[in-house]
């Protein structure tokens, strides 16, 4: 077992190693994210003053009125949402709520992104994904269907920053 951890620590795989060692949840696994993304290159661009992402084109701006942080809202047809919370009291996607989620890590937008996924208490697939180092920003996506996690995993992979 010595031998092995060795080899880990000189190969940059401690924190796979902890958390395959630990007899909690998935949620402890920090890795690369495994699921491939669908293709973007008919979606819309939606710019926000802070950042920008691509969307399916049928998603439409549903944005509430904010209170203490930027907000922004968008859904489709089919009942698929996107939402971002930018500011101070977003949601770094940790704490009890997502246990049950496996947990990745991803250079997105340039920036490191904690990246959740999972089915949500209401029954729909969720991927989220939370920046601390800019904005702070949370970016949460949300489907009915297993099959749209290419999809959603496309538009939190799609997000760029301005500041």
């Amino acid at each position: 077992m010595r031998m092995a951890t060795r080899r880990a620590v000189s190969s940059g795989l401690v924190m796979w190693m902890l958390a395959a060692a630990s007899p909690s949840s998935r949620a402890n696994q920090v890795a690369s994210c495994a699921i491939q993304s669908a293709n973007t290159i008919n979606w819309q661009m939606v710019d926000t003053a802070e950042f920008a992402l691509r969307l399916p084109s049928d998603f439409r701006d549903a944005s509430p009125i904010p209170i203490d942080s930027i907000v922004h809202a968008w859904r489709d047809s089919m009942g698929r949402t996107a939402t971002s919370d930018w500011g101070p009291y977003s949601n770094g996607l940790t704490g009890p709520s997502f246990e049950r989620f496996t947990v990745c890590s991803e250079q997105i937008g340039g920036q490191l992104a904690r990246v959740v996924y999972g089915v949500d208490p209401q029954g729909k697939f969720m991927v989220g994904a939370a920046w601390r180092r800019v904005g702070p920003l949370t970016l949460i996506v949300r489907s009915t269907t297993e099959e749209d996690l290419p999809m959603l995993f496309a538009i939190i992979r799609s997000t760029t920053f301005k500041r």
